[in-house]
C-alpha cells in the first residue's frame, strides 16, 4: 500500500471486494458548499459536480431520471444538460460526447478509457469505460 503522501489525487485500491477512493480535499469542500445550495439539494433538481475544466464527466450529487435537466456546478459557473438515461447519485455523467478509445477525465485526471461511444448526458461506468489504473505501459 502506498503511503498517504505518495497517493495521487485519485487512487483506488481493492480491499474485500470494494474500492476505496481518495478524492481531493476540494471535492469534499464543494460538497459542503452544495449542501447549503437549494438548487443542488432539491430532489426535483438532479445536479452534478465538475471540479476541473478538463473533465469530460461530472459526478451526480443526487439521482437523475431519464430526460431530466441536470444542473452542473463548476469553477467556471453553472450550466445544464439532459440525462439520456437514469443515473444514480455518485455515478458519472458524460458532459460531452466521448468517442470509443478516448480518455475519461475526472478531477483533471485520466481515470479510464471509453470502450464504446458515449453520448453527452449518458451514464459512464464499467459498461462503457475501462479503468486504466494498474495498467502501466498500456495505451
Amino acid at each position: 500500500m502506498l503511503s498517504r503522501a505518495l497517493k495521487p489525487s485519485i487512487y483506488a485500491e481493492k480491499q474485500d471486494h470494494s474500492y476505496l477512493y481518495y478524492y481531493p480535499a476540494r471535492f469534499f469542500h464543494s460538497l459542503r458548499i452544495l449542501s447549503h445550495d437549494s438548487t443542488f439539494t432539491k430532489k426535483s433538481s438532479p445536479s452534478a459536480l465538475v471540479l476541473n475544466e478538463k473533465d469530460n464527466v461530472g459526478t451526480l450529487v443526487n439521482p437523475a431520471e431519464r430526460n431530466a435537466k441536470v444542473f452542473l456546478k463548476s469553477d467556471s459557473g453553472e450550466s445544464h444538460l439532459s440525462a439520456k438515461e437514469y443515473i444514480d447519485a455518485g455515478h458519472k455523467i458524460a458532459l460531452q460526447n466521448i468517442r470509443k478509445g478516448e480518455r475519461v477525465i475526472k478531477f483533471g485526471e485520466i481515470i479510464g478509457e471509453a470502450t464504446a461511444d458515449i453520448p453527452a448526458g449518458s451514464h459512464v461506468h464499467s459498461h462503457n469505460m475501462r479503468s486504466l489504473h494498474g495498467r502501466s505501459g498500456k495505451k
